[in-house]
């Protein structure tokens, strides 16, 4: 993963919390979602730089690194996961049943949450 694509990860990752910070109603996996999004923020802090102020090699700094973002990846993975079931616990919540297309419809969907949170980081990312 190149640096624009980790930048760009982290401000998809800012959309999603603001959606599981302040909609409501507020369950467990919201909470989860939080959890996931900030150890996916503390990850993007400590880049190959940070490494190399503290190591000689830098060899092994980008190695540490490496394995760093590939956790990322993962945990992105786990939170597009940790959406998916939010969305399925508020429509429990509120009586109804969810429908695997309405379900891709809030999820991907043309104003669909992860739609939204990709247009957003692309944007971002592009800024620096």
């Amino acid at each position: 993963m190149n640096t624009r694509e980790r930048k760009e990860l982290v401000y998809r990752t800012m959309h999603i919390g603001a959606w599981a910070r302040y909609f409501p109603p507020k369950n467990q996996t919201q909470r989860e979602l939080l959890i996931a999004i900030d150890k996916i923020q503390r990850l993007w802090w400590k880049d190959e730089f940070h490494y190399m102020m503290r190591l000689d090699s830098v060899k092994r700094s980008e190695k540490i690194a490496q394995k760093k973002f590939k956790t990322m990846g993962s945990e992105y993975e786990r939170i597009v996961r940790l959406v998916a079931k939010a969305f399925g616990d508020i429509a429990r919540k509120s009586g109804k049943a969810l429908s695997p297309a309405e379900l891709n419809e809030l999820m991907h969907g043309e104003n669909g949450l992860l739609t939204k949170a990709h247009e957003y980081g692309k944007i971002h990312a592009a800024m620096d």
